[in-house]
């Protein structure tokens, strides 16, 4: 037995139900049970940091050349794991995150928790800890 749910305009068979009226069954008790649809997963913080930041500040947090002439800044401004940068408190560099920074970088208060600013703090120094040309 099979089923044909709409989604988006297009109709897809679901592929729960391909076990006939046991498989339907199921699948009716599970949603019904709240089983069928579990929450998504939290982001992980590396996932955050590609998202939000690794456009303009790069994968290693060295900063990204291409946004030096879209931002019309000094490399030493994208790059997150100089030492200037690292000399900041953790409470400083979460603001910054915060509030963002001379209309370069955007507010991530409203968009990020206040964990994942704290965890994005902790990723920045991880970055710095192992990119060589932080050291």
């Amino acid at each position: 037995m099979f089923l044909w749910l709409r989604k988006g305009g297009r109709v897809m068979e679901h592929s729960a139900l391909k076990g006939g009226w046991l498989g339907l069954a199921v699948w009716i008790l599970g949603i019904v049970a709240g089983v069928g649809h579990a929450a998504p997963l939290p982001m992980t913080i590396d996932k955050v940091y590609v998202r939000n930041c690794q456009a303009c500040h790069a994968k290693d947090g060295t900063g990204n050349p291409r946004m030096l002439k879209t931002l019309k800044v000094e490399p030493s401004a994208l790059n997150i794991v100089d030492a200037d940068t690292l000399k900041k408190t953790d409470t400083a560099l979460g603001r910054v995150i915060s509030d963002g920074f001379e209309k370069k970088m955007p507010m991530y208060a409203k968009k990020l928790t206040e964990g994942q600013i704290k965890d994005l703090v902790a990723y920045i120094r991880t970055l710095a800890a192992t990119t060589p040309a932080a050291r």
